[in-house]
């Protein structure tokens, strides 16, 4: 049994909350060197259009009950600063292309097994605010895959136990809101590393 699924979509939104720019009161920062300084504000709009494609297959793999599914999402806009005058070509904390697979399957009546996959491009930093600024080396946070291992073991009718794994293959990277450094490090957002979750549970 096969379900694909094709979902395009355009819209635009007013009236954002992002990172702008406004002149500097030396009253409020007496230690700034530069005429403007960021801070949150309604500073435009976007617009956004993707396409997400998905899909959810199941069937008998080595006779165990198996699903796969997975999704690819699409997306492009820009984004619009009147305040400042500027038009960037590409969304703010926004990854152009972002992939998911995942795989589960029962080997038996007590064990389930499954792999989550995800790939996420690159997306341009909240903290860019003008279009001198998006062309910069760090303005693109960098993309990642991460790969994540669950199991699930029913012990009798009362008690289950799950196991999972999370970034299994211990990546380094940022999540929604982050930014990097002039040399590329991450300095907001980091994501955790390798994580190991064990969970019980209880029916009465």
């Amino acid at each position: 049994h096969i379900k694909v699924e094709a979902v395009p979509y355009h819209n635009r939104l007013k009236d954002l909350i992002f990172t702008t720019l406004i002149d500097a009161d030396h009253a409020v920062h007496p230690n700034s060197l530069d005429p403007q300084v960021p801070t949150l504000g309604n500073s435009g709009s976007s617009t956004i259009t993707g396409l997400d494609l998905m899909f959810n297959y199941q069937t008998l793999l080595f006779n165990w009950p198996t699903q796969i599914s997975g999704s690819q999402s699409f997306i492009k806009g820009e984004i619009d600063l009147p305040a400042q005058g500027e038009t960037f070509d590409r969304l703010r904390d926004s990854p152009k292309h972002m992939t998911k697979f995942s795989v589960s399957f029962k080997t038996s009546e007590t064990w389930s097994w499954g792999i989550d996959y995800m790939y996420s491009g690159r997306w341009l930093s909240a903290r860019v605010v003008t279009q001198q600024q998006s062309e910069q080396p760090n303005a693109l946070v960098d993309s990642y895959h991460r790969v994540d291992l669950y199991s699930h073991h029913q012990i009798n009718d009362w008690v289950s136990l799950q196991l999972k794994i999370e970034n299994a293959t211990d990546r380094s990277y940022g999540g929604i809101g982050a930014y990097p450094g002039f040399v590329g490090d991450l300095l907001y957002n980091p994501q955790p590393r390798r994580s190991i979750f064990v969970n019980s549970t209880f029916h009465f």
